[in-house]
């Protein structure tokens, strides 16, 4: 494809765009946040720390659009994803007594459920809980929009708080139970090794009237499923530490969090068989292409194809274009693992040809291949050529495109086959 006069002149500016002064312009506004933040929250002044945050992630906002090249990058960052700022969030979500300035922070930048990788991928609410920020934690229970059900090595707020309960800690801890029950969370999900009520009923760090009170609540506040999981163990668990407290026998609602716990566990056959009752009971399309994120992720294929052909099925309802950022995403995550059989049922059952161009996927197979030829980023490479959708002018933030790129790192056999020597990739001998 030829470049145009403009497009070529836009390329010579973006090369010349100085992006060491770039990168010590950021970190200047985020040491500056950072320390004028802190020195606020030590004052107790919470209107200048609100002030504060207001214009720093403005400024930062700023600065990201200044990058001439922010929409072709492959990791596209704003303020919203700052890694400086998300590490200040994490860490003022384990320190108690921050719960108005969370709030504050929350309200300009929502990352009550987001993963933070600067602290192992723990959403905050996990951070607060093994801190022992109770009063965080509370403070994040309440937002509206919270996931109360959000898993963290595979461990919900509601199975940390039951196996965090002592008798130190008894009363927070039965606090934010309850609070937990309020919002509807789902009490048969958590660590997989036991039902969260068995977790309870062996444990050793509560009085025997304690674990009572705390059973009693949950069997009168939670849609408690005894018989489904662990071949009915939790049951037993319980009538033999309480054999006067009767549970009713009552399956748990298939939920979003249900599904999530399938995949986690590598439970696809149950992903399957309860996928169209979720659909039905939870047709949010948002929650439909978080799990598709999350299958592919976990490499669940089975999964991963029943939900790409209920999006196929049901175009009006699941329509992807307005998702096509989280698709991109994930097809982009499919190119650089080199995964050729979920590649294809994307190309199978997904029809627009933006979601597939959101992100130079052509680049990004390259890119894996430079680092390691393997047969399977060659298939993926392979379908992506074949694919008359796929785009391959898009270039990453230095301009480079796929062919670009392949020339510069010596990759002839992905040259050949781009450049129309080669029918296929051929794979050194």
């Amino acid at each position: 494809m030829k470049r145009t006069e403009s497009s070529i002149s836009d390329i010579q500016s973006d090369r010349k765009y100085d992006i060491k002064q770039w990168k010590a312009d950021k970190k200047s506004i985020e040491d500056t946040l950072t320390k004028t933040l802190k020195e606020h929250i030590l004052a107790k002044n919470i209107e200048q720390f609100q002030a504060v945050l207001t214009q720093g992630v403005s400024d930062l906002n700023q600065l990201y659009a200044r990058l001439p090249f922010e929409k072709n990058t492959l990791a596209p960052e704003d303020s919203f994803r700052n890694k400086c700022l998300r590490q200040f969030f994490s860490d003022l979500c384990s320190t108690e007594g921050s719960s108005q300035f969370i709030t504050i922070f929350i309200s300009i930048l929502p990352l009550e459920n987001e993963p933070i990788q600067q602290s192992k991928n723990q959403y905050p609410i996990h951070i607060a809980l093994n801190a022992k920020a109770f009063a965080n934690a509370e403070t994040l229970l309440q937002l509206p929009t919270v996931n109360v059900d959000a898993m963290w090595q595979k461990q919900t707020p509601l199975m940390m708080l039951l196996k965090m309960a002592t008798g130190a800690t008894f009363g927070a801890v039965k606090q934010l139970i309850m609070l937990l029950g309020e919002k509807g969370a789902d009490i048969n999900l958590g660590d997989y090794r036991a039902h969260p009520l068995s977790v309870l009923c062996n444990s050793t760090s509560i009085e025997l009237d304690q674990k009572r009170d705390l059973v009693e609540y949950c069997r009168q506040h939670f849609v408690c499923d005894l018989d489904s999981t662990f071949e009915g163990q939790a049951r037993k668990d319980v009538e033999a530490t309480f054999a006067d407290l009767k549970f009713d026998q009552q399956r748990s609602e298939i939920t979003a969090a249900t599904m999530e716990s399938f995949l986690l566990e590598g439970k696809s056959q149950e992903f399957v068989n309860e996928f169209d009752e979720f659909v039905v009971k939870s047709p949010e399309p948002s929650k439909i292409y978080d799990l598709l994120q999350k299958a592919v992720i976990r490499n669940r294929i089975r999964c991963v194809q029943k939900i790409l052909m209920a999006v196929e099925q049901n175009p009006k309802d699941f329509d992807p274009l307005p998702y096509k950022e989280v698709i991109s995403k994930t097809i982009k995550l499919v190119c650089a693992k080199g995964q050729p059989e979920t590649l294809k049922l994307f190309l199978k059952h997904i029809e627009p040809a933006e979601i597939f161009n959101e992100r130079p996927l052509g680049l990004v197979c390259v890119r894996n291949l430079a680092k390691k030829i393997t047969n399977e980023l060659c298939e993926c490479l392979e379908l992506l050529l074949e694919d008359s959708r796929i785009a391959f002018d898009k270039t990453d933030h230095e301009n480079k495109g796929a062919l670009e790129y392949a020339i510069e790192h010596n990759l002839g056999l992905v040259v050949r086959r781009m450049m129309g020597v080669d029918k296929h990739i051929r794979m050194p001998e």
